[in-house]
C-alpha cells in the first residue's frame, strides 16, 4: 500500500524501494551468496583481519542462515532490497557485530559478480548433468522426446536408424 505524506514524497519513496529492491530474483541465489561470504570470512582469517573466532562464529551463523533457507523459515525482506543485505542482516542477528564483518574489504558490486557468476557455473553443470543421458544414448528415449528434421528421416528411410 503507498502512503501519500508531505506532497507526494513518500509515494516516491516506496515506489523507489520497489523498484530497487532485487531480492525478488536474486534470493535465486541464497547458496551461491553464503557460499561466497564464507570464503570470504576464511580468507579474512587467513589473513589476519578478523579473528578466527570472529570466522567461527560468521561459518556458524552463515550455516544457520542456509539452513532456515532451506527449511523454508527465512524470512525475505523487500526493504532490505538484495540477497546480500538479507544474508547479511540475518547473520548479523545470529553472530552479532562479527557478522558485519563478513563485508570487510568487499563491496556489493563483488559480492553480485561472484554470485551471478557462481550461479551460472552451477547452472551448466547442472544443465551438462541433465544432458548426459540424452548425448550418451539418445535411441532410449521415448519417441515424444526425440525431435525429427531432415536428416533424421534420411537416415531413418535408408535403414541406418531404429524406427521410434
Amino acid at each position: 500500500a503507498y502512503e501519500i505524506t508531505y506532497g507526494d514524497w513518500s509515494f516516491r519513496r516506496v515506489l523507489f524501494r520497489s523498484i530497487n529492491a532485487s531480492i525478488g530474483f536474486d534470493k535465486a541465489m541464497w547458496r551461491q551468496d553464503i557460499a561466497g561470504s564464507k570464503a570470504h570470512a576464511e580468507m579474512l582469517a587467513s589473513q589476519g583481519i578478523i579473528s578466527k573466532a570472529d570466522a567461527k562464529e560468521i561459518l556458524r551463523g552463515l550455516d544457520q542462515v542456509a539452513a532456515e533457507i532451506e527449511a523454508g523459515q527465512f524470512a525475505f525482506q523487500t526493504k532490505l532490497e538484495d540477497i546480500h543485505l538479507n544474508v547479511e542482516s540475518r547473520l548479523t542477528e545470529i553472530v552479532g557485530e562479527a557478522g558485519k564483518r563478513v563485508h570487510t574489504a568487499r563491496s556489493r558490486n563483488d559480492q553480485v559478480a561472484l554470485d551471478f557468476r557462481m550461479y551460472v557455473r552451477d547452472a551448466i553443470d547442472g544443465l551438462d548433468r541433465c544432458s548426459r543421458p540424452i548425448v550418451r544414448a539418445p535411441w532410449r528415449l521415448p519417441s515424444s522426446c526425440v525431435r525429427r528434421n531432415a536428416a533424421c528421416s534420411a537416415a531413418a528411410s535408408d535403414g541406418s536408424t531404429r524406427e521410434t
